[in-house]
């Protein structure tokens, strides 16, 4: 099988184009996002003799993107593979095509692919390590309307975006698989799947846990684990604030210092987020011409119905309502921590007195 890519020329004097063969930029069995991530590095290579430095800044900042939710398209994580029909499977319950097929089904008798067509599907996240890969396949329109759902960003990295890199980066003499795990590592370990979320409600913690992706502070972006140190030396001032080993949420310690400037803060951001929101809602409304404006400062009444997933404002959209969930959340549970706590103060302190 003949694989290669460079730039062609169609005459001595005319610009070159990117030209390739049996790679993953021209071939359709991958999602969008892994011969877009790899034409960009080839071209990269290109500009700069094939040095891997430069690749790394790149790829660095889409993993960053993919693992934090930052999607620009949902189209670009979506899987289309042929449908033969399910008789002509024999492992047809581990199938994608089938699943996405027998799911269909279930709603609407009627409603099996045709054979030949190309049946899309997404891999969202599972809630153990032990799921199968067959447990997490989603139709893009399940994906968008269950909030509860979200992108499984490790396997579009590992599955999906190295193996193609790693079939066209091999040629190199300084490379190795283990440097691109070496650069992926970097990035996962500000990953915050780790924080205990035990101090919050129920229901704020599941919100938190659903939308939560790094562990920065929402307030000022710095890193929580960067603060940890400074916020435990001064764990004697907790009548100005708290700690971050009291709050389990993405404010950093620092910020927990002045509580009065956090709470008015995370309502700017609550009202910044909200209009954002509401902006991006009203370019679906005048495309769909239905009345999907949201009051900013509520819970949205009503759900985005639009599921065309090709849309990239679509993605925005709901990565726009995620992050005012969050802000609304986080801002909840500061606003009645914070005031837990006064009520605590001032009970100790008249105990004192008394």
């Amino acid at each position: 099988m003949q694989r290669y890519c460079g730039n062609a020329f169609e005459s001595p004097t005319g610009k070159p184009f990117f030209d390739a063969k049996g790679i993953e930029t021209v071939r359709r069995d991958n999602c969008k996002a892994a011969p877009k991530i790899l034409r960009k590095c080839i071209d990269i290579l290109f500009r700069h003799n094939a040095d891997l430095a430069y690749v790394k800044p790149f790829l660095q900042w889409q993993i960053k993107k993919i693992l934090n939710g930052r999607l620009s398209s949902l189209n670009d994580f979506v899987f289309a593979k042929k449908f033969w029909g399910l008789q002509f499977y024999a492992n047809a319950s581990v199938m994608p095509s089938c699943i996405i097929a027998r799911q269909r089904m279930a709603v609407d008798p009627l409603g099996e692919p045709k054979q030949l067509d190309r049946v899309p599907y997404v891999i969202v996240a599972g809630s153990s390590p032990q799921d199968r890969l067959a447990d997490l396949v989603r139709s893009p329109a399940d994906l968008l309307s269950d909030r509860a759902l979200t992108l499984n960003g490790p396997y579009y990295i590992l599955r999906a975006i190295f193996p193609a890199l790693v079939r066209v980066l091999e040629v190199l003499p300084d490379f190795d698989y283990a440097l691109l795990m070496d650069w992926y590592n970097e990035v996962r370990h500000w990953r915050a799947d780790k924080l205990k979320l035990d101090t919050l409600a129920e229901g704020e913690a599941g919100k938190l846990r659903e939308h939560l992706a790094t562990a920065l502070c929402v307030l000022c972006h710095r890193k929580i684990a960067d603060n940890k140190r400074a916020s435990t030396t001064t764990t004697a001032t907790t009548s100005r604030g708290v700690t971050d080993q009291q709050l389990q949420y993405p404010v950093c310690g620092r910020c927990q210092l002045a509580p009065q400037k956090a709470v008015l803060l995370l309502k700017e951001k609550v009202c910044s987020a909200g209009r954002a929101m509401n902006q991006l809602v009203g370019t679906c409304a005048a495309c769909t011409g239905a009345p999907m404006q949201l009051e900013v400062g509520r819970w949205p009444g009503q759900r985005h119905h639009c599921l065309a997933y090709t849309c990239s404002n679509l993605a925005r959209v709901h990565q726009a309502t995620r992050d005012y969930e969050l802000l609304c959340s986080v801002d909840q549970a500061v606003s009645e921590r914070l005031l837990r706590l006064k009520q605590s103060t001032f009970s100790s302190a008249a105990a004192v007195n008394s």
